[in-house]
């Protein structure tokens, strides 16, 4: 006859919950709005504010994330939290980076628009920006409007949280006021196809300007 040996009650547990893991990892992967944008370790922090039933919603540009959390009854809870600042500041980098490479394109091709300024306000917007990602990454490497490597410079103090928080969110913002224009110049003026545009688009605005204030942001990660 043969014997069956019971595996342990902890390795089963510990077995389920790498599972469970690696099933949040594979989501966190495939929820990322843009993964090029995003570091590589966006994804392990993520993974500490997770309970082990948890499931990775959308995660956006501005760093905040969704977490589906579900209860005993079958409903489910949507809680949002946003990334740490350190890397909020360095998807925020890349994000307004390439925004602002789209409006030179556009302020080039008409520059009897209102691109040329939206380039302007970019640039001006990006070095405050830099002195975030700086501030939080000391001696750390980015790559400038020119698209040349650098190296921060020290920066000891940056604005209050309420001012960094706009900054951070606000490259989304800058994103979607863009990509409003652009498609509304497409629309030479057409009323039905700019009416079309607002209503897309005003929900989203919205919700940006209210930034994370009320949702959950400031919760600590799961140990």
């Amino acid at each position: 006859m043969k014997r069956f040996m019971l595996l342990p009650f902890v390795v089963i547990v510990a077995a389920l919950s790498a599972f469970g893991q690696d099933k949040q990892l594979s989501q966190c992967q495939q929820r990322m709005d843009d993964p090029d944008l995003f570091p590589l370790e966006t994804c392990s922090v993520i993974l500490t504010y997770l309970s082990p039933m948890d499931e990775v919603g959308p995660i956006s540009q501005d760093g905040s994330f969704i977490v589906d959390s579900p209860n005993g009854d079958g409903t489910v809870n949507l809680t949002t939290y946003t990334l740490p600042p350190k890397l909020r500041s360095e998807v925020a980098m890349k994000s307004l980076k390439s925004t602002l490479d789209d409006v030179e394109f556009m302020a080039e091709k008409k520059p009897d628009s209102i691109f040329p300024q939206m380039l302007a306000q970019g640039r001006d917007y990006w070095v405050k920006l830099r002195d975030v990602y700086c501030y939080y990454h000391p001696q750390g490497r980015y790559t400038d409007l020119f698209s040349k490597g650098q190296t921060c410079n020290e920066v000891m103090h940056i604005p209050d949280e309420k001012t960094v928080e706009n900054e951070l969110s606000g490259v989304l913002v800058f994103k979607v006021n863009f990509d409003t224009f652009r498609d509304t110049d497409n629309c030479n003026g057409e009323q039905k196809c700019l009416q079309r545009l607002v209503d897309i688009n005003k929900p989203l605005i919205d919700a940006l300007k209210k930034g994370s204030k009320g949702a959950n942001a400031s919760q600590a990660p799961h140990n």
